[in-house]
Parts: C-alpha cells; sequence; structure tokens
C-alpha cells in the first residue's frame, strides 16, 4: 500500500506527542463481557469452539468458565453511541453522515494530524488473561510510538504507531495492543478508479475457487508432539458479502462507514465497503483455535499487516503453516504464520504474520 514518496503534509505537532501516554482517564467498555455478545461474534465468523458458549467444556479443560476468543478483547473496551440523557447523535437525514460515539468513556488528548481520512494497517494483540463473563475491560494507556509520513495510493499522510494496555475491573492486566494507522488525505477519485478497474464486463477466473468450510471435531485434540515444522494450517474461507460485513459492524461494534457504506469507502480510496481489523483478528483466531484444538491456547495474534483491502464480494482465505515449535518455560509452544489471500485474484491481502500458541503435551 505504499510508495517511495514522503508526505508534503506537516506533521511535526503530531511528532511532539511522541513517547507519550495519551490516556488522560481510563477508558472502560460500555458493556461487560456477556455470553449474547460472544454468540454474535461468533456467528459472522461461524466459529463454533465450544469453549466460548458451553460452562462444562471450559471449565473441563482449565477455565473458570466461558471466555470471550482473545480478538473480543477491543470489542468489550468499546464505548457508547448514545446514552440515556442524551440528545439525538443524528442531526441530519445525510444518508452518509457517521458519528463516531458519545466519548463519554475516558478522556484522551487529541492527536494533531493533517489527515482527513484513516484506517488501521497493522496489529498485534497479546491475551494476558481469559475475559470471562461479567469481566469489564478498560483501557488504561494508549502510547504514541512512531509518526511515520507517507505516500500511498490512496492518499497523503502517515502511519501512527501505538501501543494500548488493558486491565479488567480488578486492576488485572488482561491484554496489550500494538496497532497502527494511516491517517491522510485521500486522492481524488482513487476509490472510484479503483471500482471502475475491478468492475464491468466479464469476470475473470478465480484463483482460488471457494468453497465451504468442512465441520470441526472438537474431541479431536493435537499434541505438541505430532506438530512439525512446515506443517500445513487448513485454510478457512470467509466469503465477504454486504449482509456479513453489517453483522460484523454490529457484533465488532465497528461502526466506521467505510466498513459497510460503498460511497464513504470511495470515498477513502477503496473501491468499495472493506473488512475491518477487528473481523481479520477474528478470522486468524477461528483459523489458530481449529489447529490447537481445545487443549491449546493463544498467546498473541500478529502482527499482522493489511496490504490490500478485502473487499464486499470477495472471499478471504486464511491459513498457513507451521514456522517453528520450541519449550520455554515449561510451556510446549509453536509459532503459526498464517496469511489472508483473495481468492478473485490470489493477493495476500493481510499477512503473513505470526500467531504464537501452546499445545498440551502426551507425556
Amino acid at each position: 500500500m505504499t510508495s517511495n514518496n514522503d508526505s508534503e503534509l506537516e506533521w511535526g505537532p503530531t511528532r511532539e506527542l511522541l513517547g507519550k501516554d495519551i490516556m488522560i482517564e481510563p477508558k472502560t467498555g460500555i458493556d461487560a463481557v456477556e455470553q449474547s455478545g460472544i454468540r454474535r461474534q461468533m456467528e459472522v465468523l461461524e466459529f463454533d469452539c465450544p469453549l466460548h458458549f458451553d460452562e462444562a467444556v471450559a471449565k473441563k479443560y482449565g477455565y473458570e468458565g466461558v471466555f470471550a476468543p482473545a480478538h473480543m478483547i477491543q470489542v468489550f473496551q468499546t464505548a457508547s453511541m448514545w446514552e440515556p440523557g442524551m440528545g439525538s447523535i443524528w442531526p441530519t437525514d445525510d444518508p452518509h453522515y457517521s458519528n463516531s460515539g458519545t466519548g463519554r468513556a475516558g478522556k484522551t488528548l487529541e492527536v494533531p494530524s493533517p489527515g482527513t481520512a484513516g484506517f488501521v494497517t497493522d496489529l498485534e494483540v497479546e491475551t494476558l488473561r481469559p475475559l470471562y463473563i461479567g469481566d469489564r475491560v478498560s483501557q488504561v494507556s494508549q502510547v504514541l510510538l512512531d509518526v511515520n509520513p507517507r505516500k500511498t495510493r490512496v492518499g497523503d499522510g502517515a502511519f501512527l504507531r501505538y501501543e494500548y494496555k488493558w486491565n479488567n475491573q480488578d486492576g488485572t492486566p488482561v491484554g496489550r495492543q500494538i496497532m497502527v494507522s494511516y491517517t491522510y488525505v485521500p486522492n481524488p477519485g482513487a476509490g472510484a478508479a479503483a471500482a471502475a478497474a475491478g468492475g464491468g464486463g466479464e469476470k475473470p477466473a478465480r484463483a482460488i475457487e471457494p468453497r465451504a468450510n468442512p465441520i470441526i471435531d472438537w474431541d479431536f485434540q493435537r499434541y505438541w508432539e505430532d506438530v512439525n515444522e512446515g506443517d500445513e494450517v487448513p485454510a478457512v474461507h470467509y466469503p465477504l458479502t454486504v449482509q456479513r460485513m453489517v453483522m460484523a459492524a454490529g457484533a465488532n461494534r465497528d461502526f466506521n462507514a467505510i466498513h459497510h457504506n460503498t460511497h464513504v469507502a470511495q470515498e477513502g480510496g477503496a473501491a468499495d465497503m472493506y473488512a475491518m481489523n477487528y473481523f481479520h483478528n477474528g478470522m486468524w483466531e477461528r483459523v489458530a483455535r481449529e489447529f490447537i484444538g481445545l487443549g491449546g491456547t493463544i498467546k498473541q495474534i500478529g502482527s499482522f499487516r493489511m496490504r490490500v483491502f478485502s473487499t464486499v464480494g470477495d472471499t478471504v482465505v486464511t491459513g498457513g503453516t507451521v514456522k517453528r515449535k520450541w519449550q520455554e518455560n515449561g510451556e510446549n509452544l509453536i509459532e503459526l504464520e498464517l496469511q489472508s489471500v483473495l481468492s478473485t485474484n490470489g493477493n495476500t491481502s493481510v499477512g503473513p504474520g505470526p500467531v504464537i500458541a501452546t499445545l498440551p503435551s502426551k507425556g
């Protein structure tokens, strides 16, 4: 997505916040971790791991009870859009108008930026403790680590790298995240041009023919001794329809219109609405969990880079290989190298990147 041209915009005021924690007041998610929220997210992913809905199974594998998938830490620290006592947040009937939320939960310093649009490009999520039903997630810090000005094919902007930390209601750290976002001024007409380039006429043959995903036997457990470096991690196919994109927005609480509105996405330089980082993170978690089984644990997803937009009307095919295996501090560790590929043209949309996990031992 990058080019070799430096930005022509002024990023000095942005750089003044480098190394600073811009979180003034912790931000606690509007909703506690609850089963219906987990169910809606798993519905979008068609992810049927019983650790996330069957109390008896979760306890059998040593957990306190049902817990949220690791990538949902972002969902349960999300603020509200509207709260009782507020006036309307929709002052217009412009069909493309969007509101970013109430801002009532937590306070951060405003990071000055000449950019007028933005999206996430890189993500790494480290899981420190499971999120159980009833837990509340608070974002307790957000440090600006890097500002990298760069022109890309969608506009002139900069990649901003942040570190986030989250605690639960007891003050116990539950997660850490590195996120890179691209904030930019869109190139005029870039989205329409991209749409025109990919549309019209007879559809070419797909690089990867979409297929139905097999039903997983969760009674099967893969052990650390069974795994070899270079082993295939079976791929999962995720067809992207408008309905699925809208369901994902509702489940993820990410209502940025670029993910469910063609017009807004094209204004930002994309060919059409495209899958958000939360959705991709969930895709990777499902693939990893199906490989490691109920007895494995996921310690870290990413860092992965979103290289091209995964737009509606395509199928994201996510799979990979076992990159390495090792033992450390009494744990049987593996690193999966995953990537997401678009079925239409075979281009890598996300990754390659790591998922660090544990597997049980036969001994």
